[in-house]
């Protein structure tokens, strides 16, 4: 997906005092890994699903449903309170990430989104089927890259 790259670029720049280490691919590759993973993390699961925009004339539109998980480590035995204070560190990278992909642009000075639609964020307390105790915002968002591909219609 063409804005796999620039996810990781906004990652790296997230401004909240935390340095995130940043995965993509197949939850079954993330479950693998996670052992290993040096958290805070943002886990993007691999996008498998393009939706086109089929216009009469001009550019055919593609929009890509993401998945992004922005995740602290945590532990079975914590109380809520605990794990509130990880998942308030996870929303506001959340916040900030969402705030750069929104005005982020490539090396030639264009936007690389054209919309984004923010369907869902979850707050999670130990992320299901992980082998890492995780808490954090399951980010889920439609996203409208700024294409200039020219098609013949």
């Amino acid at each position: 997906m063409i804005l796999i790259p620039y996810f990781q670029q906004i990652v790296s720049l997230i401004n909240t005092g935390d340095s995130y280490t940043f995965y993509y691919g197949e939850k079954g590759w993330q479950n693998l890994v996670e052992d290993n993973i040096t958290f805070p993390a943002v886990l993007i699961d691999f996008i498998s699903t393009v939706k086109y925009t089929l216009p009469n004339g001009g550019y055919i539109g593609e929009t890509y449903p993401v998945s992004i998980y922005f995740g602290y480590k945590s532990e079975l035995d914590w109380t809520t309170i605990q794990h509130e204070v990880e998942i308030n560190k996870a929303n506001n990278a959340c916040r900030n990430f969402l705030s750069q992909l929104q005005n982020y642009k490539d090396s030639d000075g264009n936007k690389i989104v054209d919309s984004i639609e923010v369907v869902s964020a979850d707050r999670v307390i130990l992320r299901p089927n992980d082998d890492v105790g995780t808490s954090g915002i399951l980010l889920k968002l439609n996203v409208k890259p700024s294409l200039t591909l020219s098609v013949c219609v």
